[in-house]
């Protein structure tokens, strides 16, 4: 699977870049292949956790917000349109 995202201002980042780029640049617009992607998964690619674990512990702890409101789902499915939120950085979810 090929991830690429666009930061503000059309500073692009691929994966591996992203870790470099997050502190400067908040809001990202992150393209995804197919219909979803799990709101874990999701954590884990942009590198706002460490492991999968960690993932479900930050969700757990309604520390993660989609589409504006706190959602306790670990699988929730993410899909183009919709934005989620962790500790100051926000993700645009499109196709």
């Amino acid at each position: 699977m090929r991830i690429w995202g666009n930061i503000n201002d059309n500073c692009y980042f691929s994966q591996v870049l992203y870790t470099i780029k997050h502190y400067i640049c908040t809001m990202v617009t992150f393209k995804i292949a197919g219909e979803y992607i799990q709101l874990i998964q999701l954590l884990k690619v942009l590198n706002w956790v460490e492991h999968g674990g960690e993932a479900q512990a930050v969700v757990t702890a309604g520390l993660v917000r989609h589409n504006g409101q706190v959602d306790f789902r670990k699988r929730l499915k993410v899909k183009p349109g919709d934005t989620v939120e962790f500790r100051g950085k926000q993700v645009q979810i499109v196709g």
